[in-house]
């Protein structure tokens, strides 16, 4: 995420803002590239965390049906570790549906539509 916070940081501090308009999206033609950027990046950290919260589940569960043989430790440190993933289960559903998915809507619609002119609204 520092990544992707860097990005937009430079991204704001490199508009330019001595040029007036006024527009119904955040996305024109003048700042289509950097829009797209983040976007992609944004998608590329929520998918890699959540291929990793998938991969630490499946791996959690193996590990808790090899349980025999194992330590008290080893174990404990098991049900803390699969505990754990279970309790910030409910914040990664809510994330992804708040911010996943939309921002692939987001991204699929713009590649699809990919506007070639600002459309530039005047509000009085």
């Amino acid at each position: 995420y520092a990544l992707c916070s860097l990005i937009v940081y430079y991204q704001i501090y490199n508009t330019d803002l001595r040029t007036q308009m006024s527009i119904c999206s955040l996305i024109n033609s003048i700042n289509q590239f950097r829009t797209t950027h983040v976007q992609i990046t944004i998608f590329v950290l929520e998918l890699t965390s959540l291929i990793a919260f998938w991969v630490l589940n499946r791996y959690n569960k193996r590990m808790i049906m090899r349980v025999i043989g194992m330590s008290l430790k080893a174990r404990y440190q098991l049900d803390e570790n699969a505990r754990s993933l279970r309790t910030i289960l409910p914040t990664i559903i809510m994330h992804t549906i708040c911010f996943f998915i939309p921002n692939v809507v987001a991204l699929l619609l713009f590649l699809i539509l990919s506007p070639s002119k600002p459309q530039v609204v005047v509000i009085d």
